[in-house]
């Protein structure tokens, strides 16, 4: 059953989610508030760990310029932070292990990615439309495995940004990266990487 409960952030404001309470955990489906900065992800309610951020959860708050993920977190859903436009940094837990497509499209005021070295697979379309900076810091830790189409798309706009891919992967996907991203790697480049 999903309800409504307030949780108080790092300031004292009263953060309002829909939550759906399940046997062992907590879901995140909704974010209901709207003038609040800097959002911090409660690890338990109602004596239950929060590990999941349902599909859509954060969906368009361009008012969100600080997010802070608790280590009880493994599951962000698809397009839970898109549109997002205000978020500076990403700092993930190792506890997260899945993020699904879309999860932060169009969050372009991204300047800092530090993604977790529990994540095996970077979903589709994770980071499209993000337009990110060419000087923006991107960290994907030893432990991933697999680049999946799209990722960085900026919708034919070529990306001029450096990323550094761990000797963990084994597999990225053709069509990965946008033009004129500058990847280092361990392995040959392939041509088919990029749109």
């Amino acid at each position: 059953m999903v309800v409504k409960r307030q949780i108080p952030n790092r300031n004292g404001e009263h953060q309002i989610f829909s939550i759906d309470e399940k046997e062992d955990h907590v879901v995140l489906v909704r974010y209901l508030s709207t003038d609040i900065k800097e959002v911090d992800i409660p690890s338990i309610i109602d004596a239950k760990p929060v590990t999941h951020i349902a599909g859509d959860c954060f969906f368009n708050h361009p008012e969100i310029c600080d997010v802070r993920f608790p280590d009880t977190v493994t599951f962000i859903g698809m397009q839970a932070f898109a549109l997002c436009k205000g978020i500076k940094e990403l700092l993930l837990p190792d506890s997260v292990t899945e993020i699904e497509e879309l999860a932060f499209r169009d969050c372009t005021g991204l300047r800092k990615i530090v993604l977790p070295a529990s994540l095996k697979v970077l979903r589709r379309g994770v980071f499209c439309f993000c337009y990110l900076p060419d000087d923006v810091e991107i960290v994907l830790n030893e432990g991933l495995e697999t680049i999946e189409g799209g990722v960085f798309s900026s919708g034919g706009i070529n990306n001029f940004f450096t990323l550094k891919i761990p000797d963990s992967m084994q597999n990225i996907a053709k069509e990965a990266f946008s033009p004129g991203m500058k990847i280092i790697t361990s392995r040959p480049i392939n041509e088919d990487w990029f749109i």
